[in-house]
């Protein structure tokens, strides 16, 4: 337990003497916070990419293999 508390404390005060913090977040992180890449808005805003690529949420739509840079 000493060990926790040790570290922890080393944890604490680097972030607050750090100038800044970085966090890397990827997909898993907005899902959890409660984004959706299909539904409503999905088809509210991307319908078009759908019926011309197929792509069915925001996400895969990131990856899908564009023919030219104007239509990524």
């Amino acid at each position: 337990m000493q060990k926790v508390r040790r570290l922890h404390s080393i944890f604490c005060y680097s972030i607050e003497t750090a100038d800044a913090i970085v966090i890397g977040a990827g997909a898993g992180m907005s899902t959890s916070a409660g984004m959706h890449y299909d539904g409503e808005r999905f088809e509210r805003y991307f319908s078009d990419f759908h019926k011309k690529y197929g792509i069915r949420d925001m996400y895969s739509g990131g990856f899908y293999p564009y023919d030219t840079l104007e239509e990524y």
